[in-house]
């Protein structure tokens, strides 16, 4: 992931993004030195010390989000280890700040700016509403958490911040995008204990949208996240950075491959949550020209259209940054591969020839030879899922098995790229990709080692969002000698 990460920084100096008047904001803060509070916390309030809250990454994930942002958010400088007034102070000033730019923006005819609040560090969910937790913050001990039944009775106010405070403050901004970033509910022993009480879960409450604002969540309500290793990133952190650095698509459709990533990256254990309607399309980094896209796409199209090494080669020559490069170099694996030989017959020992018998019938004629048709067929998948159905590998099977005395030439896939399944805009789903590769694994599990000649990556988005969209579906044709 930490390469991910590097790629995407690099890249950052390389893309030529399109000019843009909108400015854009950022608030960071990250907290991780909740053990250090029993130093200055009354004696009634100390945690005991069984209990670890101490967090390794949010400082790590910080300050990398902060170098993604860079100049295009006015060098950010993350805000770290704050307690309740020193946050409060920060929220109330950058939202003065934000009002600033609005105000200004709108009496130059310019788009308000984009504006962007992330937090990292400890989170917990209580009566419905989500708080993210300052550091030297006199919380109330796990144990006497259990009990409670308010927030009033567990005397949050004033010591752990609402998120829905945060929401509030950014509500009316207009046609002003505000993107705001909680990943919290690392496990930690409050959001234990908030389990215990009433209405308390592991993770964080779903929350509603608002406004122009986009709410991103490290994990889906009622799950904890992952701190991640020692000195590393978290998970989410990782996988944000990386797709976040991509200046070709939408945010929207970034975040669906930090969705992946992450799930990647935890065994299916953490799936980041995501919710709002943004003013319009918006990427976290500005936008790149859609011509320079448009170009890409139809290069990329073109190379897929041949379907061969020396066609996908070309296009990653030429366009080494692109989004579709991706798709090339998967392409290129699965069709690098050196073709298979028939045994040689260098070494094998002559055929001994006999002398037909006098009364000997003359040799009949060799049987026809049996002809195979070309075979085509469609293998369906599941929405958002690349793993063969049943039906599809009784599919497969069917096909090689009506051929077994005929010799393979090769083996031609088709795939879908482009056309999200959740109806989004072009640029962000490579899941054909994944489907390719598994029928790819199927065929060599079945004995047709390097089988495929060609892989076809098509676009086409005319049925996108229908019940069985050609996007769900790969293409296979089987080529006899």
């Amino acid at each position: 992931m930490f390469r991910a990460v590097f790629i995407a920084l690099v890249a950052l100096m390389v893309f030529a993004p399109q000019s843009s008047a909108q400015e854009r904001l950022a608030l960071i803060i990250a907290n991780a030195d909740y053990n250090g509070d029993n130093e200055i916390l009354p004696a009634a309030t100390q945690l005991p010390p069984s209990v670890q809250t101490d967090l390794v990454n949010p400082t790590n994930d910080a300050r990398g989000l902060a170098a993604l942002l860079g100049s295009d958010y006015g060098s950010p400088t993350p805000l770290e280890d704050q307690d309740f007034a020193q946050m409060s102070e920060a929220i109330a000033n950058f939202a003065m700040r934000v009002a600033q730019a609005d105000e200004a923006a709108i009496a130059a005819s310019r788009p308000r700016p984009l504006v962007v609040v992330y937090f990292a560090g400890h989170g917990f969910e209580f009566g419905g509403q989500n708080y993210i937790v300052p550091v030297r913050t006199a919380l109330p001990p796990p144990s006497q958490m259990q009990g409670a039944a308010s927030a009033a009775q567990l005397r949050l106010v004033g010591r752990a911040i609402p998120v829905n405070d945060i929401v509030a403050v950014f509500a009316d901004r207009g046609e002003g995008t505000t993107l705001v970033i909680i990943d919290a509910c690392r496990n930690n022993p409050w959001a234990r204990a908030a389990r215990g009480a009433r209405s308390g879960s592991d993770g964080l409450a779903p929350m509603a949208q608002v406004g122009s604002i986009v709410i991103a969540l490290s994990a889906e309500p009622g799950r904890t996240a992952s701190d991640g290793p020692p000195d590393g990133m978290s998970p989410f952190a990782a996988a944000l950075i990386a797709q976040g650095a991509r200046r070709e698509m939408s945010f929207w459709d970034a975040y669906s491959l930090v969705v992946t990533d992450v799930m990647s990256a935890t065994g299916n254990g953490q799936r980041p949550w995501i919710v709002g309607s943004p003013a319009g399309r918006f990427c976290l980094l500005p936008c790149m020209e859609p011509r320079s896209i448009d170009t890409e796409r139809r290069a990329f199209l073109a190379a897929s259209a041949d379907g061969n090494i020396a066609a996908y080669d070309g296009f990653i020559a030429q366009f080494p940054n692109s989004e579709y490069a991706y798709a090339a170099s998967v392409a290129q694996g699965m069709l690098s591969l050196p073709a298979q030989r028939p045994p040689s017959q260098d070494n094998a020992p002559p055929p001994v020839l006999q002398e037909p018998a006098a009364t000997s019938p003359p040799p009949q004629p060799p049987p026809p030879r049996e002809v195979c048709p070309t075979a085509s067929f469609v293998l369906y998948f599941e929405f958002e899922r690349a793993t063969l159905l049943e039906a599809a590998r009784e599919t497969l099977a069917a096909a090689l098995g009506r051929a077994r005395r005929c010799t393979i030439a090769g083996v031609t896939i088709e795939t879908f790229v482009d056309a999200s399944e959740t109806g989004g805009a072009a640029g962000g789903s490579f899941r054909g990709l994944e489907r390719a590769r598994t029928v790819h694994l199927e065929l060599e599990r079945m004995g047709l080692i390097n089988a495929v000649r060609s892989l076809r990556v098509l676009e086409d988005r005319r049925l996108t969002g229908l019940r069985e969209p050609t996007n769900r579906r790969v293409g296979v044709t089987i080529q006899f000698s």
